[in-house]
Parts: structure tokens; C-alpha cells; sequence
């Protein structure tokens, strides 16, 4: 959940498995009595990303994968024998279910960089209306370094990129090289100001 800049105050990303759920969260959020307007947008594929989509191979988890894969999502730096002494095996025998979970893409171990004063201070959204195939020009536009997240979308815009700039004009400079980018034919953004609720971990 981000507070920005433009027509809304508040951004938020909700991940859900029904529709039902989805709508019962919105229904929340409408009853705060500082809730004028809701505005939604559902993600599509993510192209680029701690999310990204990669194929998921064929898996059998048993009682001692689902417990590594919980501990992973609370502290992804747990040492072998940590998760050992959780799930009572050896820290070989540990890494190695580990290890056969990234192979299958059922896990995915990632580093998130914060910003601060030598880093990656200006951080913006972007939508994009395309003319053309959504997934080839996001492809393209994911290629440069400042792209965090591109994902395709669907509702007002047919994609959303965060962008994670060092500087207002190396942040200009990009924005224009993606408006030249062929197929993009609108290209609207928000600046994010804070984050009250970050959440990584994400228990699939």
C-alpha cells in the first residue's frame, strides 16, 4: 500500500484467489467513511519482477516442503540449520529440499533493494496504453536497468511499470525513451511517496 501523487491519495495491491474475496475486501474498504471512490485494475502476466511468472514444474510437496517454504517466507536469510531444527532433518538434507524447490520454481528466494540516500530514491508508476502486443513491448521496455516491475493489465491501461530512479533526469530521459518505444501510444504517471504496508512474502 503506497500514498501518491494524482487523482488517487492511495495505491493498493491485493492478491486473492476468488473473485468473492476480492469483492469482500473492496466492500471493506468502501466502509471507511474517508473512502469517496475505488478505482481497480487487475495485473495480467508480470514480465518483469520478484513476482515474474516462470513455468512450474511438476511437484510433490509433503508436510516438511510446506513448513521450509512458511519459515522462507517469514525470514528468506534462515541458515540451513535453523531451518533444520524447524523441520527436524539435517541442514544437508534441508538444502537439499530446498535446493529441488528453486529447481521447480515452487520457491523463489529474492533480494529486495530499499532506497536511501545513495540509492534508488525517485520511485514512480507508469501506465501505458499500447497499440501493440502487450507482452513484446513490455519485453522491451523491462531490457532497461530503472524497470523494476512491468506487467501487463487489464482495464484502463494494457500495462504497468515501477520505475526506481537516481536522478529527475535520468528519470526524464527514460521516460522519454519509453514513450519512443513503437506500440506505446499513452503513457500516464504517479509518484509514490510513502509505504505504510510492504509485504514480500508471498505463500502461493
Amino acid at each position: 500500500m503506497s500514498t501518491v501523487t494524482g487523482p488517487f491519495e492511495i495505491v493498493m495491491e491485493v492478491r486473492v484467489s476468488t473473485q468473492a474475496e476480492l469483492l469482500e475486501i473492496l466492500d471493506q474498504v468502501r466502509s471507511h467513511s474517508s473512502v469517496a471512490k475505488i478505482e481497480t485494475l487487475t495485473y495480467g502476466r508480470v514480465i518483469k519482477g520478484y513476482l515474474s511468472h516462470k513455468v512450474l514444474e511438476e511437484i510433490a510437496l509433503d508436510d516438511k516442503d510446506h513448513q521450509l517454504i512458511a519459515a522462507l517466507g517469514e525470514d528468506g536469510r534462515m541458515s540451513w540449520q535453523d531451518l533444520a531444527d524447524i523441520v527436524n532433518l539435517s541442514p544437508s538434507a534441508v538444502r537439499t529440499r530446498v535446493n529441488r524447490l528453486l529447481d521447480a520454481n515452487a520457491l523463489r528466494i529474492v533480494v529486495m533493494e530499499r532506497g536511501g540516500q545513495y540509492g534508488r530514491i525517485i520511485s514512480i508508476t507508469a501506465t501505458l496504453t499500447l497499440s501493440q502486443e502487450s507482452e513484446k513491448v513490455l519485453e522491451t521496455i523491462a531490457a532497461e536497468e530503472e524497470i523494476e516491475f512491468a506487467l501487463t493489465a487489464i482495464g484502463k491501461c494494457d500495462a504497468v511499470i515501477v520505475i526506481r530512479a537516481r536522478s529527475q533526469g535520468s528519470l526524464f530521459e527514460l521516460l522519454e525513451r519509453i514513450r519512443a518505444v513503437p506500440g506505446v501510444t499513452k503513457l500516464e504517471t504517479r509518484s509514490q511517496l510513502q509505504h505504510p504496508k510492504e509485504v514480500f512474502a508471498r505463500l502461493l
